[in-house]
């Protein structure tokens, strides 16, 4: 079973942004993106349930950069992508 993936307005930005000054990472946070339409099929993604208020919130481990997201009827909803050592602030 394939999913839909979805983009927020800021993950897009941050995907071109990204494409501008390093453009090897997008092309490994795309892969990881195609992956995660096979969830949750795939194992070798890492993947982990985000804590606190987020229901159905997870976050994706790609390199240096979090891939935050959600599962909403049968759709991921990707909201966003950001460096590590922003990802949890």
């Amino acid at each position: 079973m394939s999913l839909n993936v979805f983009l927020s307005e800021r993950a897009k930005e941050k995907i071109l942004y990204l494409n501008k000054i390093r453009p090897d990472d997008v092309k490994k946070i795309n892969d990881k993106i195609i992956l995660l339409t096979q969830y949750p099929d795939v194992s070798n993604l890492w993947i982990k349930k985000l804590k606190g208020g987020f229901s159905n919130c997870f976050c994706l481990k790609v390199n240096k950069y979090r891939i935050k997201f959600g599962i909403e009827n049968g759709d991921i909803y990707i909201t966003e992508i950001d460096d590590r050592k922003d990802a949890y602030r």
